[in-house]
């Protein structure tokens, strides 16, 4: 199924989702017993650290979420190791008016998608393309330096990685769903350096093919 971009899009797919095995359809009421599904995303990236290889595929151990979807969910617990606490201080230093929340990947499928066709990051999944994105086009941003500071955070090692506008909703949905997710992206933009795929449809085409290779062993 193709969701649309943004975590708005994501919001109405994965409830959707949700509501046609877990919802009686007839009553509206939730169903006594829940049945969890398995959803993996594909899709697009850019990465964020100048290392990144354009083409390479990511799977998204954990999401950085700086839309506010999830400001709107009764979230029962929240993430909290080493390094969420040092991210929260970096993002309250450099970015005070933006409140990020961190959401993981279902561990079992990140286990099982661990094969030397795939790499493990941290996305960060924004609202927007343009300003959100630290891209400028007509108007002036409130954070110019957006990338530059998101690129200079890491924390024992761990680095964020890449840009999306999807991760970060569908795992934290997902897991309050009871579901097991997991978001794959192919790199085809560096937004460091300011290269891009020469082969996009390629590379894409390659995710697909070795997603698939994995999703029909599960």
């Amino acid at each position: 199924i193709s969701t649309g971009m943004g975590t708005d899009n994501i919001d109405i797919v994965l409830n959707e989702l949700d509501a046609l095995v877990n919802i009686n359809l007839t009553t509206g009421e939730p169903k006594t017993r829940l049945t969890p599904l398995t959803i993996i995303r594909l899709g697009t990236s850019g990465a964020i650290q100048p290392e990144s290889i354009l083409g390479e595929i990511l799977l998204s151990e954990y999401a950085v979420g700086v839309d506010n979807l999830m400001t709107f969910y009764d979230q029962k617990e929240s993430i909290r190791t080493p390094f969420s606490n040092s991210l929260y201080r970096y993002f309250k230093k450099h970015f005070p008016e933006v409140t990020p929340y961190i959401a993981k990947a279902d561990p079992e499928l990140m286990q099982h998608f661990n094969t030397v066709d795939f790499k493990k990051g941290i996305t960060v999944t924004h609202p927007g393309f343009y300003g959100p994105q630290g891209r400028v086009s007509r108007l002036e941003l409130r954070y110019p330096s957006w990338v530059e500071v998101l690129k200079g955070f890491a924390f024992k090692g761990q680095q964020l990685t890449n840009f999306d506008m999807e991760t970060a909703g569908i795992l934290a949905l997902s897991s309050l769903m009871g579901h097991r997710a997991l978001s794959i992206n192919v790199i085809l933009a560096n937004r460091w350096t300011g290269t891009f795929s020469p082969q996009p449809e390629k590379d894409t085409e390659r995710m697909i093919v070795s997603a698939l290779e994995r999703i029909s062993l599960l």
